[in-house]
Order: structure tokens, then C-alpha cells, then sequence
């Protein structure tokens, strides 16, 4: 929001209007004294509670006396929204609007600070709720999106992965094989680049499935000190002029 005229808080939250500016920012062409004294006596504006008188010193351009000092109103954000709707004018009303905006924003961030011990630990029970959530969210997409990487850059590999098994970061990754030797041989690009070890080698639970049918490696990792397993599915080929390099899509 555009700042039209200075709100100010005192030391108690309180939202502050400085009178002259609200004056100027209403482009009223009265003198700001004779201003003042006519809204605060036809309106019933009390000092102290509706509004404090403040002294402020200002430049002059005489040497013998640069400073003169003048008087200036502390006003209240309801005797400020008053103010300028008893101006009957549609700055005034567009003035008034501003004033309730910055009013709600400041009410809605008063509400937001804990200002006891039990909010405040609520508070910090739900940020680190929030993060953890954020941290599972985060390890669940990340082998996906590994999974995704490494599939672009494959020559012998299905565009194809299913999740399964208890936990969410297990992963099926199709791959393309005329036997099994080049099953695992395709199997371990995906393993190496979604279990970040470059030099897994062999996988730990082999099914050798027959020419035609579905052999599968899988490979246990550990991911911020919990145990996984990606199960990578390899489609055999019974016809050998293709190999693994052309990918069969289930």
C-alpha cells in the first residue's frame, strides 16, 4: 500500500497521526492552527485522549534564528479517520479508507505476536511442525525428480516409475534389456544417480526373469539416516537386434 500520510506507533502500539500532515495530506487551505482549534471545539475532541500536544522545531532561513518551534497534534487513528471525514470531501473519504487499511494490517499483525508463554510455545510447536513437514516433503520429491533427470539422459531407458511399498520414497524405474546382465547394467544409472553413489555396482536383491517377462534389481540406500529401497524394473527383450538402447514403453 502506497503511504498516503505517516501513521507512527507510540510505545504502546498505539497508531499516531501527526495533525499537520493530515492537514497537508487533506490539501486544506485554512491556516493549520485556525484548522485545528475548529475541528477539536466543533467536534468535541479531547487533549490527552483524543490527541497530545507535541512541540517541534523547524528550520528558518534567518541566522540569528534557524530554528523556530511550532505546534504540532499527536492525533489518535480514530480522531484522524473523524478528521477527515468531517472534511466532506472525496480526498477526505479516500484519506478515511487509508487509515482503516493501515488500521486492519496493524490489528492483524498485533493479533499474529504471541504475548504469553503457552503462545508462544504453541507458536514455536507449529513453525517446527511446519519445517519437519517441509524437510518429508522435500525427501519424497527428490528422488522423483533424480528419477526424471536421469531418464532424460538415458539411451536405454522406459519413461516410466511407480511408487510401492511401505514408506514413500521407494521407486520403480523401468529400464530396457535383451538379458539380464544388461537388465542390471540399465538398472544402475537410475540406482547411482537417485541414490547419489556413482559407484554402486551390483544391486542386492536380484529377480532374473526369462526372456520376455520382467526381471527387477533393487538397491538399498540410506537417506538422512533412514533406510530405503528402490526397486528398479527391467523389461527383457526377446529380440536382440534392439537391445537396451530402444526403450519399450509399458
Amino acid at each position: 500500500m502506497n503511504e498516503i500520510i505517516k501513521v507512527t506507533t507510540d510505545e504502546n502500539g498505539d497508531l499516531l497521526v501527526s495533525g499537520r500532515e493530515l492537514h497537508e495530506g487533506l490539501m486544506v487551505k485554512t491556516q493549520y492552527t485556525k484548522w485545528i482549534e475548529r475541528k477539536i471545539e466543533k467536534y468535541g475532541f479531547i487533549e490527552n485522549t483524543d490527541f497530545v500536544l507535541v512541540s517541534q522545531k523547524r528550520p528558518t532561513n534567518n541566522p540569528k534564528n534557524p530554528f523556530t518551534e511550532i505546534t504540532d497534534h499527536a492525533l489518535t487513528i480514530d480522531t484522524a479517520k473523524e478528521m477527515a471525514m468531517t472534511e466532506n470531501t472525496q480526498k477526505g473519504r479516500d484519506t478515511r479508507r487509508y487509515f482503516i487499511e493501515i488500521e486492519k494490517q496493524h490489528n492483524k499483525q498485533q493479533h499474529s505476536i504471541p504475548t504469553t508463554l503457552a503462545e508462544a510455545l504453541r507458536l514455536a510447536a507449529d513453525e517446527a511442525e511446519e519445517k519437519e513437514r517441509l524437510q518429508l516433503e522435500n525427501a519424497e520429491m527428490k528422488p522423483k525428480a533424480l528419477f526424471t533427470d536421469a531418464v532424460r539422459g538415458s539411451t536405454n531407458s522406459c519413461l516410466g516409475y511407480a511408487m510401492y511399498g511401505e514408506g514413500a520414497l521407494s521407486i520403480d524405474c523401468y529400464a530396457c534389456a535383451s538379458d539380464f546382465a544388461q537388465a542390471q547394467y540399465s538398472a544402475k544409472p537410475f540406482a547411482s544417480t537417485i541414490m547419489n553413489n556413482p559407484i554402486l555396482t551390483e544391486g542386492t536383491k536380484i529377480y532374473r526373469g526369462a526372456k520376455g517377462t520382467v526381471a527387477s534389481v533393487t538397491y538399498d540406500y540410506n537417506y538422512q539416516g533412514m533406510a530405503y529401497q528402490n526397486r528398479f524394473i527391467v523389461q527383457s527383450k526377446s529380440i536382440d537386434n534392439i537391445e537396451g538402447s530402444n526403450p519399450f514403453l509399458f
